[in-house]
């Protein structure tokens, strides 16, 4: 139970929630992306990703000097199908949807990584 508690509290908050629905959607993507989208300061979000790194949400790995951030929950757990269920019913939230249309828009300029 403490777990999931711990899930649920570092998904409380406003950005680290948009962050999870960010890589739920992208697979992956680094924190100059996340700040990016999200228009809010690199710091900021690497605090926010900390928080999410040590309750297990998010796993890190390294990519040419880049720190790349994904959604680390299984995809068979009841913690990844909330996330799932929840990214769904706030799609049609303005904020979420301007979320998407950035990331959107970022991808669209991307290459493929490793």
């Amino acid at each position: 139970m403490d777990s999931t508690i711990e899930f649920l509290k570092a998904m409380g908050e406003e950005n680290r929630l948009r962050i999870l629905i960010l890589l739920e959607q992208a697979g992956e993507l680094s924190v100059a992306d996340m700040s990016e989208i999200l228009d809010i300061a690199q710091p900021k979000v690497s605090r926010h990703l900390a928080r999410l790194r040590l309750s297990g949400w998010v796993k890190e790995r390294r990519w040419q000097g880049f720190a790349m951030y994904r959604v680390y929950a299984e995809q068979s757990t009841p913690h990844r199908e909330y996330l799932v269920r929840l990214a769904e019913t706030l799609e049609s939230d303005p904020v979420v949807a301007a979320d998407m249309q950035r990331l959107l828009a970022l991808l669209s300029t991307k290459t493929p990584m490793e």
